[in-house]
């Protein structure tokens, strides 16, 4: 099967908004942080989540917020650091989370 192309994917969206905002946005959250981890995510981390996130059975949420930046992704200072060979350090203070409050399925973006 091909895979979906982008125009479709908007189309299917403004659908689902034109129904329920909120349903279309929490639905866009959750395939954003899925696309991430699976293009971006380590081996590990795909095979750990993408099993998970494509039924939705774990749905997933990103901190995007901070105090004093608001939903400005260039204001932001969160920074991540590696501390060692298979280890990055995060520093950030979030305002607010998307979708999820279990800790274990949010993506941070830096």
């Amino acid at each position: 099967m091909a895979p979906l192309r982008r125009l479709d994917g908007v189309r299917i969206f403004e659908q689902l908004a034109i129904a329920d905002p909120v349903i279309a946005a929490y639905l866009s959250i959750h395939n954003m942080c899925a696309w991430m981890i699976d293009s971006y995510g380590t081996e590990e981390q795909r095979k750990t989540w993408v099993p998970q996130l494509a039924p939705m059975t774990a749905v997933a949420s990103y901190c995007l917020t901070e105090p004093g930046a608001g939903s400005d992704a260039s204001a932001l200072s969160t920074r991540a650091v590696r501390s060692g060979p298979d280890r990055t350090q995060i520093t950030c203070s979030t305002a607010s989370s998307s979708s999820s409050p279990a800790p274990g399925s949010r993506t941070c973006m830096w």
